[in-house]
């Protein structure tokens, strides 16, 4: 988003909600805090596995053609992988997310966009619930559901080499879960990738990464992940 308002010539971000009548929620800056008039209200359509933003009713650049186009062709990237992990089939691995932080693991819920993505790439997640944002759950519920899941997905940003060692140190119970002790943690560090700034306008990656994981033979030999890789 970018206007003739240099106040608002920076990295936008939308806050919203689900409710009865639909998506609502607002642009918000993530630096000044400062909130463009023209973004108070947003609009959310969705288009097969996509959501796709719209701040008010004007084309503020002048780029919606071209804007189009990149949506368009991420969309068919994305859709494409998707077909073809459905066309092969097969057995699907089970999957887990978050980690244990002051005293409560915090995990996605089964309706979040990442459940989705795990769906999208052949596996599938523990939590099947209605959230579609993130819930913060005790260790035995967690243990409970994932105990026995073949993959572990963790995004943090852990100053050095994250490593099996770390994860057992911060906290001990973690070696009880059978993707642990199979080292099948799937990891994103947030200190040396810019997951945030750039997952969003490039979910086609993230799902590349997971089928890569999930379903090498869909993928290219020699593929070099974008955000995810096996720790």
């Amino acid at each position: 988003y970018n206007t003739a308002d240099t106040e608002s010539a920076q990295t936008i971000c939308a806050l919203f909600d689900k409710t009865d009548s639909g998506y609502k929620g607002q642009f918000i800056s993530n630096r000044s805090g400062y909130v463009p008039p023209e973004c108070e209200i947003i609009t959310v359509t969705q288009e097969g596995s996509f959501y796709e933003y719209r701040c008010g009713e004007n084309a503020f650049i002048g780029k919606e053609k071209e804007a189009n186009k990149i949506f368009s062709d991420i969309a068919d990237r994305y859709n494409s992988l998707k077909a073809k992990v459905e066309a092969v089939g097969g057995e699907r691995p089970t999957i887990f997310s978050g980690e244990m932080h002051g005293g409560n693991w915090h995990a996605v819920g089964g309706k979040n966009y990442l459940a989705q993505i795990f769906r999208d790439a052949g596996a599938d997640y523990v939590i099947d619930d209605d959230n579609t944002g993130g819930l913060p759950i005790d260790f035995e519920t967690i243990y409970a559901k994932a105990a026995k899941a073949d993959y572990w997905r963790i995004l943090n940003s852990y100053s050095g080499e994250f490593s099996y060692e770390a994860l057992q140190k911060s906290e001990p119970r973690n070696v009880m879960f059978k993707a642990f002790r199979d080292r099948k943690v799937i990891y994103c560090n947030m200190k040396t990738t810019p997951y945030y700034e750039i997952s969003p306008v490039m979910p086609d990656k993230v799902l590349a990464d997971f089928i890569a994981i999930f379903h090498p033979e869909v993928m290219p030999k020699g593929y070099t992940p974008t955000f995810y890789k096996l720790l």
